[in-house]
């Protein structure tokens, strides 16, 4: 059960939803965070790609690369940073395509592991996360352009998360249910992007051989986005919505290299006049300085 712990779910650090004119573009939805806390440091890349089709035919394209990493104090503590280069391309405009890039929204998190019950075959881990998006990301003022005022790289506010995990495990198979709730604040020009909730419910299943493992995964995630409010006071157009996804993917882990490809689509989506295309994640991570301490209980 150890090793699968290790290799279930490396997933790229949770960022900010990126869906276009309903939520903005200062992050990308894909799952949820690292969802293995197994005691050991990392670093890593990930790459994720999304589309949005418009009724009225134009369509954003997004793009995100990510570098990422944690680090393990104790057996029940441990921090996770990341910081994200973004790619963004609408298409379909009058005059053509606008395209934003640069530099992100940088995210800090700690988490803690305040219950584990059972061993290495059978046992259960409840974690508690808090974290801090720093607007590293750049933010302009649309209002002269024909541009959605939330189609930015960053939000230029200081924005928070908290989120909750619980992991069973029995064998070869572990259950995951998340919640997370990232709270956005009002930034320099007046402008708050609307808050965030999530919810995610994961099975996975080890296929385990002599130097490697294999593991398949599926996710079902539901999101809510609460409305933007801009500088006038007033809910921003076509802001807001939720979403249910079908996520699937597998996992492969070495000794000290873990590679992590998903692929999603929408069950049901009440994104304004946006359809959301497939969604792609691929990540890569170097393990290293496993921790031998084992928690226990009081």
């Amino acid at each position: 059960m150890k090793i699968y712990t290790t290799v279930l779910l490396g997933m790229v650090l949770t960022t900010k939803a990126w869906s276009c004119d309903v939520c903005g573009c200062a992050g990308m939805m894909m799952g949820f965070g690292d969802l293995s806390l197994y005691p050991q440091n990392k670093i890593g890349v990930s790459y994720l790609s999304r589309t949005f089709y418009s009724a009225l035919g134009n369509s954003d394209h997004f793009t995100q690369i990510e570098i990422n990493g944690r680090y393990v104090i104790s057996p029940r503590w441990s921090l996770k940073a990341s910081i994200p280069y973004l790619l963004g391309v609408k298409q379909g405009l009058e005059n053509g395509s606008f395209t934003i890039s640069g530099i992100g929204d940088a995210q800090a998190k700690a988490s803690y592991i305040a219950y584990y019950g059972g061993n290495e075959s059978s046992n259960r881990k409840l974690t508690f996360s808090g974290g801090i998006f720093l607007p590293t990301g750049k933010f302009e003022d649309h209002s002269d352009r024909m541009l959605p005022q939330n189609f930015q790289l960053g939000s230029a506010s200081w924005d928070y998360l908290l989120e909750g995990q619980y992991q069973l495990g029995e064998g070869n198979w572990v259950g995951m249910l998340q919640a997370q709730y990232v709270i956005n604040t009002l930034n320099p020009e007046a402008y708050k992007f609307g808050n965030q909730t999530g919810a995610q419910l994961t099975m996975a299943h080890k296929f385990g051989f002599p130097k490697w493992a294999l593991v398949p995964l599926v996710s079902v995630s539901f999101e809510h986005f609460s409305k933007d409010v801009n500088a006038r006071g007033y809910y921003q157009y076509g802001t807001g919505g939720q979403s249910l996804a079908l996520i699937a993917g597998a996992q492969i882990k070495t000794r000290n290299w873990l590679w992590t490809l998903r692929g999603g689509t929408n069950l049901m989506s009440n994104q304004g006049n946006y359809r959301p295309g497939p969604q792609v994640a691929i990540s890569t991570s170097y393990l290293f300085n496993t921790s031998q301490k084992q928690i226990s209980n009081p």
